[in-house]
């Protein structure tokens, strides 16, 4: 796939993953999945830069991170220090957020609008509350 330049980046998102305490929760951006909350909002056309990371209160966990319709393509990964780990930028629907680690990827929405879902990758962690409605309008 053709790697997405800097300068077609035309908005930021941010997710925290988390097991949460007080109350003990599953959750992206400190909320657990609900189905009545209205989804993260994303425009057909535009390229976001997203920035994630694995904060809990229950140590360093990681979260396989997986979004469905849109491949994104990763290009950065730092480890709680700051360094970068990642060597060159790489294509997946995929990719693990270690315990205080932070990812970064891009993605263009440029096929499909509708209702889909980001989530943890890991069914146990999904099925408790890791899971966030995301939906590209017009």
């Amino acid at each position: 796939m053709k790697s997405i330049k800097p300068q077609d980046v035309t908005g930021q998102q941010t997710a925290s993953y988390g097991i949460l305490q007080n109350p003990f929760r599953f959750a992206i951006d400190g909320k657990s999945f609900d189905p009545a909350r209205p989804p993260r909002q994303l425009k057909l056309g535009d390229v976001d830069e997203w920035t994630l990371t694995s904060k809990n209160n229950v140590g360093a966990v990681a979260h396989p991170f997986h979004i469905h319709v849109n491949p994104l393509e990763v290009i950065s990964i730092k480890d709680p220090t700051g360094r970068e780990t990642l060597a060159e930028p790489v294509w997946r629907d995929t990719i693990i957020i270690r315990g205080n680690w932070t990812v970064k990827f891009r993605t263009r929405y440029s096929r499909f609008t509708g209702k889909f879902v980001q989530h943890c990758h890991i069914l146990d962690h999904e099925d408790q509350g890791m899971m966030e409605v995301v939906e590209v309008v017009p």
